[in-house]
This record gives C-alpha cells, structure tokens and sequence, in this order.
C-alpha cells in the first residue's frame, strides 16, 4: 500500500503505493528474449538486492533513491499487458475513478496472482473506499509474495491506528523499521505511538 502509511505517516505510505513510477531501462542481455516468468524472477533477484542494500543504507538520500528504485522494481511485472494494467490502474486511483480502478486491478490479479504489488495496489484502494478487512487480506497476500514489502507493512501500521489499535499498529511500523531502518515515516509513527502507549503494557 504505498502512501498508505498511516494518516499522518500514513499519508506518505500511501502515496508511495499509489505512485507509479516510469520502468527503469532494462539493459541486462537478453532481456528482449526473456519469458515473463524469467522476467518476473529476474526482477524479485533485484528487489531482493535493493532490499538488502536498503536495510544497510546509512545516508538518508542513499536510502531515498533505493526506495524509489525498489517501488520501480515492483510495479513491473515482466509482462507488457500486466504493466499497462497496472499503470491505468493507478491513474484511475489518482484521478479518484476508484471503481474504475478497482475492477482494474482485480483483473491485473487474475491475471498475475503472482505480482505483490497487483494486491498491494489494490489493498490501497480497498483503504480508500473504506474496506479495511478487504484491504487487510489483500496485505496478507502482498506479504505472502513478499515478506519485506514495507508498504504493505505500513499499510497494517495505517489501518490499525484508524481502527484505534495502537499497539498492532506499533508493532506494525515496527517491523517497518526492520526493513527500511532509515524511513522518516516509520520512524516519525513509532515515536508518536510509543508516546501515547505509554505506561501500557506493549
């Protein structure tokens, strides 16, 4: 769920989820002759990498540019007509065409079960229209597919605090911080949570 951190935070989470942005060129040999399931991996080997290089960043503006380029590497999925889907997609939820966009996505997903950030999109949407159980098992699935998607960790950290469970939403941020130790948002929410949890048991 990108931007979709927390409300305050969250807000930052979840313009990272909604944010699309262009596909990096792809240089590698033989990327023209790759199947899409050989893409498809290619592609969870370098956000795999970015994520290590991540969790070791030590200079915010280090950490800033692999962000970007992690949020880059998951909005491709290794298929022309995935990708477009996935770009109209996140129009639509830009220019607040959500049914339109949801029923986007839900396509993307038949087609691709495979694609974290199909359902990680989606789990945003499903915050925007209000349905957090929705958005919630859709998390489940990002996680499942990959476990260090920090959006969708955050997505857990936003909509645990809007139902008012502090303490999930901590521990949410939390494990942001175990994948992105440098995220100002995270950061930011695990200190103003902590401070209101004070005094009760964690």
């Amino acid at each position: 769920m990108g931007q979709f951190r927390q409300f305050g935070a969250s807000l930052i989470v979840m313009v990272m989820a909604l944010g699309f942005a262009p596909a990096v060129a792809d240089d590698a040999p033989g990327a023209a002759t790759r199947s899409p399931l050989q893409y498809a991996a290619d592609l969870k080997s370098v956000a795999a990498g970015l994520l290590d290089q991540l969790r070791a960043a030590k200079e915010p503006e280090a950490a800033t540019a692999l962000e970007q380029r992690i949020w880059d590497t998951w909005s491709r999925s290794g298929e022309p007509e995935s990708d477009k889907l996935m770009q109209q997609g996140t129009v639509l939820m830009r220019t607040g065409r959500l049914d339109v966009a949801l029923a986007t996505f839900d396509a993307l997903i038949q087609r691709r079960p495979d694609h974290a950030e199909a359902w990680n999109k989606r789990a945003t949407l499903h915050y925007m229209l209000g349905n957090m159980d929705a958005s919630l098992a859709d998390i489940d699935k990002v996680l499942a597919l990959e476990p260090r998607h920090f959006g969708a960790l955050s997505g857990i950290g936003l909509i645990r605090s809007a139902q008012g469970d502090r303490k999930a939403a901590l521990a949410a941020y939390r494990r942001v911080l175990e994948v992105f130790p440098l995220s100002a948002g995270a950061r930011q929410s695990v200190e103003i949570l902590g401070k209101e949890l004070e005094g009760d048991p964690i």
